[in-house]
């Protein structure tokens, strides 16, 4: 799975989450109330992802730290230029990975905003969409 389909996912399962509640507090208790609650588990599984996601600083720690693979160690007895170049080397590598992350943040920024953004919708306002569902469809609703 990648990345951008990762992203996706956050999204689907958050709008998912909040339209079941809905359907649920709409066809099944009859109770506005439970209609929040996907909203809620939408917001709480998009917090989960927040906290979760990649420590870059750490990362680029990692990166300086290690030697790149597949390349002898350059020592301080090495000649200058081998360090200079080795060094130009992993400076290239960190800025490829830096812009990597980068651009993959972006993405997961926008889904992320976009799944908060549908569970806030449907946490404040779940209740009032289920009732109104309910009165179009002449179920009566709990109180």
């Amino acid at each position: 799975m990648t990345t951008r389909e990762k992203h996706r996912l956050i999204l689907v399962l958050c709008v998912t989450l909040a339209v079941a509640a809905l359907v649920y507090s709409v066809w099944v208790t009859h109770d506005s109330a439970d209609a929040v609650r996907g909203g809620t588990l939408a917001l709480g599984l998009t917090l989960a992802f927040v906290v979760g996601k990649s420590d870059t600083a750490a990362q680029v720690y990692l990166r300086l730290r290690q030697p790149p693979p597949g390349v002898a160690p350059v020592t301080a007895a090495s000649p200058i230029p081998d360090r200079i170049a080795a060094l130009e080397q992993r400076l290239a590598d960190l800025e490829s990975m830096l812009q990597s992350a980068a651009d993959d943040e972006k993405i997961l920024n926008t889904y992320l905003l976009a799944a908060t953004i549908v569970g806030t919708l449907f946490a404040a306002f779940g209740d009032s969409v289920s009732l109104f569902l309910m009165h179009q469809l002449h179920i009566t609703a709990i109180r």
